[in-house]
């Protein structure tokens, strides 16, 4: 999980507060004072929406095999192109009405729900039907997992048009019912039963969705992000609910039977217990289990729901978070909840996740580690620094003593550890901390991946914070230049960048260049997040406080402050969030700033 991170590369962070030196989003905060001092970047790590074990399908073609360890070779030292372009191979061609092989997609443009064949004209023949039972899946599949790596990439539009093809795919042929949950025995880890559960189609289900809500996270659609999270929780309930409760009454397996017999389900309890007990023998569900529709995800149109109803809906998502895939769902929401300023919600999510995770998994899982990376953030963010060091130090000593020194996610929490030290203004440590993260990060990922851009950005804010602007300008020059090679001119990362070059001219006391770099860094960001993203309305607040307490334009500052409270009342942001709070109090000010200055040119 990332630590505030958005999708890799360059992360954005929320602000402990906006006005304060050091207290900004993505690190490159707008200082009151003419000697700045930056919040760090967070670097990519695998989001819990995406921490599934993508598994190859079964080769229709000679090299497919082949073609999926090389995708996963350039994913992981960050060439998302030749990774999308070996995966397009692995696609299926797909007959026609008339037998003939449709040609391959263009990756450049969102396709249309199931691989194209949505809405009838092609594919509508027994051969078609024939094609879809036997490969249907597995190119879904294909298409998640190019959607996972666009999202890796920032192409927000492609990765949604993979991913909802998916989902199209997913929809027609996986069968979600409770009667396909069963246990595995050789599932269990930490001597605990609560990971021997096994619906998979439930679970594939639930990837997709949660993979579909992260990238409506990363375009700040946190409506729609929630949307998708609930549908994916509330398939996992269904699915595991009744079942965990049935274990958790239980002392052996014998016990889980009668308890789930003798339930409120009765006989439905004992046939899904047949059911499951078939399915872990032969493979296979039972073929004429009727097949209920997915829940509808609730929304702004739901009806009220009962007292009575919601007691017993809590309680059913108490039994099932205990399972590993419903607590990564559970810390997804936590972080929509996180983005909107509601941070206290956001922690119970986070340790309602992280206590099912521990008991599931073990206190020393990888999937532990990286929530305590994310809940690190969240309490740097409010200001415990001490209980955001403690979260960073357990995770690195869990994926240290897991995954080795050497390792990336290794790498990432150090770049948080760097983080927090950058805080406490231990230059020294943070240095140390982030120079390591980058020998580790080039070893695995090469010269030209974001993280090692980032992490380079990370080292020049230390030279920043010493007053050493010259050499900050020197390292976010070349960090720039890889950056807009690999990612564009237009990418999220290179309006970080462009933010933090301002800040250093602002230093330098050469304003006028401070206001054009800022100026830039707004342009990318609306440009790559759109007008209303949330880290478009921090941009306007820290330009705001640049024209406020730099260059004393009052006009200008209530212009850009009035402009970032409309993005934070579009981000639903609550009114005690600090971001808000402030922000209203340098409106306030600049105001009265303004009419004095207009009063005294009238005069």
């Amino acid at each position: 999980a990332p630590a505030g991170g958005e999708n890799g590369g360059i992360g954005e962070k929320s602000a402990q507060s906006i006005n304060q030196v050091g207290g900004d989003t993505e690190g490159a905060s707008l200082a009151s004072s003419s000697q700045p001092h930056h919040r760090p970047l967070s670097t990519e790590a695998a989001h819990p929406a995406h921490r599934q074990d993508f598994i190859a399908p079964p080769s229709y073609y000679s090299e497919r095999d082949r073609l999926f360890e090389e995708a996963a070779h350039y994913e992981a030292i960050g060439d998302h192109a030749a990774a999308l372009a070996c995966l397009e191979q692995c696609l299926p061609q797909k007959p026609t009405r008339h037998g003939v092989s449709s040609s391959q997609r263009d990756l450049s443009m969102p396709s249309l729900g199931f691989g194209g064949f949505a809405g009838g004209g092609q594919g509508s023949g027994e051969e078609y039907l024939r094609y879809t039972a036997s490969t249907g899946v597995n190119e879904a599949e294909i298409l998640h997992k190019m959607g996972i790596i666009y999202w890796k990439a920032g192409s927000y539009d492609a990765s949604l048009g993979r991913l909802l093809d998916g989902l199209t795919i997913y929809r027609r042929t996986l069968k979600i019912t409770p009667l396909a949950t069963w246990a595995d025995p050789n599932g269990a880890t930490n001597g605990n039963s609560s990971t021997k559960l096994i619906n998979p189609d439930a679970d594939v289900m639930a990837d997709i969705l949660n993979s579909i809500g992260r990238v409506y996270f990363s375009r700040g659609d946190y409506a729609q992000a929630m949307r998708y999270y609930n549908e994916s929780l509330a398939i996992q309930t269904d699915v595991y609910a009744d079942a965990f409760a049935a274990m958790s009454r239980a002392t052996s397996p014998v016990e889980d039977v009668a308890s789930l017999a003798s339930g409120s389900n009765g006989t439905k309890a004992a046939h899904a217990f047949d059911s499951a007990r078939s399915f872990a023998s032969t493979g296979t569900s039972g073929a004429d289990d009727p097949v209920a529709p997915p829940p509808p995800p609730p929304g702004p149109e739901s009806p009220p729901t009962s007292p009575t109803t919601s007691v017993a809906s809590r309680k059913r998502r108490k039994a099932a978070i205990m399972h590993p895939g419903v607590a990564r769902t559970t810390i997804c929401m936590g972080m929509v909840h996180e983005a909107q300023g509601r941070y206290s919600r956001a922690m119970r999510f986070y340790k309602d996740g992280l206590r099912a995770q521990r008991s599931a998994l073990g206190s020393d899982h990888v999937d532990v580690a990286a929530t305590l990376n994310a809940m690190g953030s969240l309490y740097e963010k409010t200001g415990d620094i001490q209980l955001s060091m403690k979260c960073f130090e357990e995770a690195l000593h869990i994926y240290r003593s897991r995954l080795g020194d050497d390792h990336t996610d290794t790498a990432v929490t150090l770049n948080n550890v760097g983080q927090v030290q950058f805080q406490l203004g231990d230059y020294d440590s943070a240095s140390a901390s982030y120079s390591e993260a980058l020998r580790v990060m080039k070893k695995n990922l090469g010269e030209e991946h974001r993280n090692v851009a980032a992490t380079m950005h990370n080292i020049g804010l230390v030279y920043s914070a010493r007053g050493q602007y010259s050499d900050a300008l020197k390292i976010y020059r070349t960090v720039l230049t890889s950056q807009r090679a690999a990612l564009g001119d237009t990418h999220f990362d290179v309006a970080v960048t462009l933010d933090s070059v301002a800040s250093a001219y602002e230093g330098q006391e050469r304003y006028e260049k401070a206001g054009k770099f800022y100026g830039k860094a707004l342009r990318v960001r609306r440009a790559a997040l759109g007008r209303d993203h949330l880290f478009v309305g921090l941009t306007l607040d820290r330009i705001g406080s640049f024209h406020l307490n730099i260059d004393r334009n009052y006009s200008e500052a209530v212009r850009r402050f009035d402009e970032a409270k409309s993005v934070y009342e579009a981000n639903s942001l609550d009114k005690n969030d600090q971001r808000v709070v402030d922000l209203l109090s340098k409106l306030e000010l600049a105001l009265k700033l303004d009419a004095e200055a207009r009063a005294a040119v009238d005069f």
